[in-house]
């Protein structure tokens, strides 16, 4: 007779029930009958998917028909999920074989299956306990201020009696150098891993710095002091698929982390980042004076490059989307674009009064704006500590402890004197644009002095030397 013997143990199992490979097998083999016994063994995976190495050797037997029996010491150990545990029963009794447990005693009957089923039911519903359980404790956690796990991140070392990080001041200071030459010196990724490498500089993991852990630094909020935690989720979209999503934001945890770096310069960061990407050589065959700083007129949306019949046109992102709305701005050709706004650029350096006045209109401050982004950040993390509250997911002590933590925030935001604008240096911005003489210079010029470029193509007129009818709006930085 030909047997085979399935085994499978988990990390999880190991520390919660005990389960040992070397019990299950010897098991098995105490009830397995004469024959040749093969043995698959599944050592570290999880029941809840099939695409397990020792499974599918399993099934590719099953399927060819190489086995009389299959013996299996509990119905869990097969699979977690139900559904799956009736796949691999009716593969194994379409081959002609049988199968049997130790712990259970199953037979191929409508009352027998019903015990299978409610087994198999019962191990998915304790499975999903388990992980709102976990997932209730490590949000009741992170709400204390505390992180759920043991994390090694570059600038910090672990702090076990808080369970939170605290400052490696060596390699932290090696962070500010990077947002340094990010910012300031406006190296790029690759750049600032050469560097990093040929001065020295011990790397966060292995022997050299990559511009991949560069970019990780650059885009890490835990830096500014505020890690999120329970961020994403997996979703099961197929037997031995699942897709990782973000979770809505009513179920995202923050938890303050040692500040590193500020704020205001992780957003200089991200900013940078943004513009990098816009203006890559790699996106750019051609030199077009307003690319990443221009915007519809219309709906407010970026506009990029389009070709259409081999000429450049300037189009509104949303005339470029699938499934999308339109709306309905019309195309403006990008070198008719570029010669208007840079003689308005050229109008305005001529005119010292006038670029004066376009460059001090702005009322509100960078400063400003980013004490209304923490407040309302602030009020969305009020809103959501009333929605778990109202959901019994933490406790009215809790729930009054993270709105008194959240009320300071606010009143301390409120009461801090905001800053004033800073003068701009007309001189010098009339310097750079009357010594622009090439599309670089001229593209250079328009990068550092303009924040963004609002266009509406007003007429209606079509067909080729029409002349179109623009409503232009240049806002300076």
């Amino acid at each position: 007779m030909r047997i085979a013997i399935y085994a499978r143990v988990s990390t999880e199992d190991q520390a919660r029930t005990g389960y040992s490979l070397q019990s299950q097998v010897s098991e098995c083999e105490k009830h397995s009958p004469a024959g040749t016994i093969e043995q698959f063994i599944d050592e570290g995976f999880s029941g809840e998917f099939l695409d397990r190495p020792a499974m599918t050797r399993l099934r590719d037997a099953i399927k060819e028909k190489r086995l009389d029996m299959v013996i299996c010491y509990d119905p869990d150990r097969l699979a977690r999920n139900l559904a799956h545990q009736l796949i691999i029963t009716d593969e194994i009794e379409r081959s002609g074989a049988t199968l049997k447990f130790v712990s259970v005693s199953f037979e191929n009957s409508p009352e027998g299956r019903l015990f299978y089923s409610i087994r198999g039911a019962v191990s998915s519903f304790e499975k999903e306990k388990i992980k709102e359980r976990t997932n209730r404790g490590k949000k009741t956690k992170m709400l204390s201020g505390k992180m759920p796990n043991k994390y090694r991140t570059y600038g910090y070392d672990w702090d076990e009696e808080v369970s939170n990080y605290k400052t490696n001041e060596e390699q932290a200071k090696v962070i500010r150098l990077i947002y340094s030459l990010f910012i300031e010196e406006k190296m790029g990724t690759h750049k600032i891993t050469e560097y990093l490498n040929l001065n020295l500089i011990p790397p966060a993991k292995g022997y050299i710095w990559n511009k991949y852990t560069v970019y990780t630094i650059l885009t890490r909020t835990d830096y500014y002091g505020k890690h999120y935690g329970l961020k994403y989720k997996n979703t099961m979209t197929s037997i031995n698929k699942r897709s990782k999503e973000k979770r809505p934001d009513d179920e995202i945890v923050e938890i303050d982390t040692p500040i590193i770096i500020s704020y205001e310069t992780f957003e200089k960061a991200q900013k940078q980042l943004q513009e990098n990407k816009i203006h890559s050589k790699r996106n750019t065959k051609k030199i077009h004076l307003l690319q990443g700083v221009l915007y519809c007129g219309k709906c407010g949306g970026r506009m990029y490059i389009t070709n259409k019949d081999d000429n450049y046109y300037y189009c509104c992102s949303s005339n470029l989307a699938y499934n999308h709305v339109k709306c309905g701005s019309r195309y403006v050709k990008a070198n008719y674009l570029d010669h208007v706004i840079w003689s308005n650029i050229k109008e305005l350096a001529d005119d010292r009064n006038k670029l004066i006045l376009a460059t001090t209109s702005k009322e509100e401050t960078e400063d400003t704006e980013h004490q209304n982004d923490q407040e309302e950040k602030l009020s969305k993390q009020r809103t959501k500590v009333l929605s778990w509250l109202a959901k019994n997911l933490i406790s009215d002590d809790e729930a009054e402890k993270q709105l008194l933590i959240i009320k300071e925030k606010l009143d301390s935001i409120k009461t801090k004197p905001k800053k004033k604008a800073q003068p701009v240096d007309v001189d010098k911005i009339i310097e750079t644009i009357k010594n622009a003489s090439t599309p670089e210079e001229m593209k250079k010029v328009i990068a550092n002095t303009v924040k963004k470029v609002l266009v509406l193509r007003l007429d209606t007129s079509r067909g080729a030397g029409v002349k179109p009818e623009l409503k232009v709006d240049i806002k300076f930085i």
